[in-house]
C-alpha cells in the first residue's frame, strides 16, 4: 500500500490538512522552523513515503527548495504543495519538481483526494515492476575509457573512439561523460548541453524513449550524455540509479562509450562493473604508471581480470626516456597501441572538433582508427601497393 507523509511545522493539523491525514492515514513529519530545506529533506526521506504533502505553513521558498532536493535525492517520493499560492508560483513549482499544487481553501476536496490517489497508483505501478521492458541486445559493447590521472589524453581517446564508432553505426553509439570533475566531452565536441547524466539518472522512471530524446546529438551520428556542469550535482548522483541508467543504455545502443574520471570514485567502480571492455590510456611517465599499477591490481580485486583490456600509450616520443618495452615490463603486459605526440591534437580540442574529423590522415588518426577497428572486429586496411604491367 502506498504511503503518505505530511510535512508541517505543527503536530496538530486542521482543516483540509487534517481531512487528508485521516483519508490517507498519513504520518506526520513535524519539522522545525529553523532548519534548512536540506535538513527537512533528510527528515522526510526517513519516512520512505510515496507522496509528501507540503503543508501551507511552510515558507514558499522552503517548499520549492525542498521539492527540488527531493526530486534529485528521493525520486520515489512525489511532492505536492497544499496552500493558496499566486499565479507566478506555478511556474516555479513545475521547475522545482512539485507534482501538483492544491488550494486548501477550495471546496473541491474530492479533487484533492483524486490527485493523491493518482500518485499512489503511479507508485504502485513502479513497485510492481518495470513498465518498459527493453530486450537485452546481442553483441552489445560497453567500453570504459580509463586513465590513471588527468592530462593523459583519456577524454580525447574516448571522444575520437566514439565518433569513429558512430561513423560506422550512426545513432547507435552513445558517449557518457562520467569525468564529473573535468567534464570535457561537451567542449571537445562543441556541444551546448541541455541535460546531463545527473538529471537523467535522477528521473523517477527511466522511460527508454524519454531518455533517448534527452540525449545530445553530434553531426557524426553520435549521441552524447554530458557530465553535470555543477560539482554539487555530480556528487548527488546515486550509484544504484547510475547503474540502472548504464544498463538501460546498454540495451538501447550497440556501443556505450564511458569517459571515466581519474581516481577511485564510486562512479568508476559502477562503470567497471558494467563495462565489457576497457581502454586504458596512459603516458610514458613513471608517476602515472605507478598509479596505473594500482588500477590494474584493483581489476583483480573486483574480479575483472578477464574483462577485455587494451593498453594505450599516448604522447609517445623519443624525449620521454621511457620506452614501450619498459612500460610493458612495469605493468606486466604489452602495450597494444602507441599514439605519437602531435600538437594538432590540442588544436583540434581547442576548436571543439574531433581529431579524426579535423585530420583525416596522419599517424595519430591511423592509431585512433586502429583502436576503433579493434572494437568493431574489422580487419586492418590493406595498405600494400599493387603494381600492374
Amino acid at each position: 500500500m502506498a504511503k503518505t507523509v505530511i510535512v508541517t511545522h505543527t503536530d496538530q493539523p486542521t482543516g483540509r490538512l487534517q481531512e487528508l491525514a485521516e483519508v490517507f492515514a498519513a504520518e506526520m513529519c513535524v519539522v522545525d522552523t529553523q532548519i534548512s530545506p536540506l535538513e527537512m529533506a533528510r527528515e522526510v526521506a526517513a519516512f520512505e513515503s510515496d507522496v509528501a504533502i507540503l503543508a501551507p505553513d511552510l515558507e514558499i521558498d522552503a517548499v520549492l527548495e525542498l521539492a527540488k532536493i527531493m526530486r534529485s535525492t528521493c525520486p520515489g517520493t512525489e511532492c505536492v504543495a497544499l496552500g493558496r499560492r499566486g499565479p507566478s508560483f506555478f511556474t516555479k513549482a513545475i521547475r522545482s519538481g512539485l507534482r501538483d499544487v492544491m488550494d486548501h481553501h477550495s471546496d473541491d476536496f474530492d479533487d484533492m483526494v483524486d490527485i493523491i490517489q493518482s500518485l499512489h497508483r503511479e507508485a504502485e505501478l513502479r513497485k510492481s515492476g518495470p513498465q518498459h521492458v527493453v530486450p537485452q541486445r546481442a553483441n552489445q559493447r560497453t567500453i570504459a575509457v580509463l586513465g590513471p590521472k588527468g592530462g593523459v589524453g583519456k577524454s580525447t581517446v574516448a571522444v575520437n573512439t566514439a565518433v569513429g564508432l558512430a561513423r560506422r553505426c550512426p545513432n547507435d553509439v552513445v558517449l557518457v561523460d562520467l569525468d564529473t570533475a573535468a567534464g570535457e566531452v561537451a567542449n571537445l565536441l562543441q556541444i551546448e548541453p541541455t541535460t546531463d547524466v545527473a538529471q537523467i539518472a535522477s528521473m523517477s522512471e527511466l522511460d527508454p524513449t524519454a531518455v533517448k530524446l534527452r540525449l545530445e546529438t553530434h553531426p557524426s551520428g553520435l549521441l552524447v550524455l554530458p557530465a553535470p556542469a555543477s560539482l554539487v550535482a555530480a556528487e548527488g548522483i546515486e550509484q544504484p540509479s547510475l547503474m540502472k541508467l548504464l544498463k538501460l543504455l546498454s540495451n538501447l545502443f550497440k556501443y556505450v562509450v564511458i569517459d571515466t574520471g581519474p581516481g577511485s570514485t564510486e562512479s568508476l567502480v559502477t562503470t567497471l562493473q558494467t563495462a565489457s571492455e576497457f581502454l586504458i590510456v596512459t603516458t610514458p611517465e613513471i608517476s602515472g604508471l605507478r598509479v596505473l599499477q594500482r588500477y590494474m591490481a584493483a581489476f583483480n580485486e573486483l574480479g575483472l581480470e578477464d574483462v577485455a583490456q587494451n593498453l594505450i600509450l599516448n604522447k609517445t616520443d623519443d624525449k620521454s626516456g621511457v620506452t614501450g618495452t619498459q612500460v610493458g615490463e612495469l605493468l606486466s603486459r604489452p602495450v597494444d597501441f602507441f599514439i605519437p605526440t602531435d600538437r594538432q591534437v590540442q588544436l583540434a580540442a581547442n576548436q571543439g572538433v574531433a581529431f579524426i574529423d579535423a585530420y583525416r590522415k596522419g599517424p595519430v588518426t591511423s592509431v585512433l582508427d586502429a583502436i576503433t577497428r579493434q572494437l568493431t572486429g574489422e580487419p586492418a586496411p590493406n595498405t600494400s601497393k599493387k603494381w600492374f604491367r
